[in-house]
C-alpha cells in the first residue's frame, strides 16, 4: 500500500510535468524499493528516464528489470518499447522487443514489432541514399497507437 502511494505520487507529479524532478525520482525509486516485483512501477520509471533524455540510465534500468519481469509483456515491454519507438530510439526499442518470444508478439506487441521492422527498412534506405518506399509511409507516422499520457510527448531535457 505504501509502495502504491509513492508510485501514484511520482506518477501524478510526472504527468503534470512538475519541475521537482528530485521528488519524482525519489517517489519512483521508493515505490520500486518497496515493491520490486511490480512491473508497472519499473515501466513507468524507465519511461520517465526516456522522457528526461536519460537513455543510458533507461537502458541500465531495463537490463536490471528485464530478467525479473521477463513475461510481463503488456505491462513492462509494451509501454517501454512504444515510447522508445516514439522517440526514435530504435536500438533500445529493439532490445526491449527482442526479449519477447515470437509466439508472444501478438496484438499491440505485434504492431510495435512490425513498426520497428518498417522503421529499420526506412533507416536502411536513407543510409543508402534512397527514399523510403512509399509502402512504408503509414509506418513512418509515429506513434502507431499511443494511449499513454500526454506527458510522453513533451521533451524533458536535463537542466
Amino acid at each position: 500500500m505504501i509502495a502504491s502511494a509513492h508510485y501514484r505520487r511520482a506518477y501524478c507529479l510526472d504527468c503534470k510535468a512538475d519541475m521537482d524532478y528530485a521528488a519524482i525520482e525519489q517517489h519512483y525509486q521508493r515505490a520500486i524499493e518497496l515493491d520490486p516485483t511490480n512491473a508497472q512501477y519499473h515501466a513507468s520509471w524507465i519511461c520517465y528516464l526516456l522522457t528526461r533524455a536519460r537513455s543510458r540510465a533507461a537502458e541500465a534500468a531495463w537490463e536490471k528489470v528485464a530478467v525479473l519481469h521477463s513475461k510481463q509483456y503488456n505491462v513492462l515491454h509494451f509501454p517501454v518499447a512504444q515510447l522508445a519507438l516514439h522517440r526514435a530510439q530504435l536500438n533500445f526499442a529493439e532490445l526491449v522487443l527482442s526479449d519477447i518470444p515470437e509466439t508472444e508478439r501478438v496484438g499491440n506487441l505485434f504492431v510495435l514489432w512490425n513498426k520497428l521492422q518498417m522503421l529499420r527498412l526506412a533507416e536502411k534506405a536513407i543510409e543508402d541514399g534512397e527514399e523510403a518506399p512509399s509502402t512504408l509511409t503509414g509506418y513512418l507516422q509515429l506513434p502507431p497507437i499511443f494511449p499513454n499520457p500526454m506527458r510522453y510527448l513533451r521533451a524533458r531535457a536535463e537542466h
